[in-house]
């Protein structure tokens, strides 16, 4: 099988986050140049802007973002019909319960991780079945 053109789309509110993410995932040969977001609507701008592209988009997305959260981002993406080639996995602070729990209402959510990246999470995402087949 063909290697199919991934992006992987950074998503949170706070630069300091992204700045470490971008370089623990190319540090650690997943992706040689994220692209960073800093709110929800600038990456669903790029999103709806390449996705006819025909490329898979793996977006490590915050939850909790002033202007758009994480769960709105999902929504939206379902509601124009950009989720099927969005992988999303949340990357947060949050370790409370229900937010585990509502992970079980986005079946587009793959894997949640706690922030901040860490190499066995970098690991977890390169052997998640449903991306391990675009990241080769």
């Amino acid at each position: 099988m063909d290697k199919k053109e991934t992006e992987f789309l950074l998503v949170d509110d706070d630069r300091i986050v992204l700045m470490l993410h971008e370089a623990s995932l190319i540090r650690n040969k997943l992706c040689a140049s994220p692209k960073s977001f800093t709110n929800g609507p600038d990456a669903l701008q790029y999103i709806r802007a390449n996705y006819d592209s025909g490329k898979d988009f793996i977006v490590l997305l915050d939850i909790y973002m002033p202007e758009m959260d994480g769960w709105e981002f999902i929504e939206i993406l379902r509601d124009e019909n950009k989720i099927e080639r969005t992988h999303v996995i949340i990357v947060t602070s949050s370790v409370d319960i229900p937010d585990r729990l509502k992970v079980d209402d986005y079946p587009e959510v793959l894997h949640m991780v706690i922030k901040a990246l860490k190499k066995q999470d970098i690991e977890e995402i390169r052997q998640h079945p449903k991306l391990s087949h675009l990241l080769m």
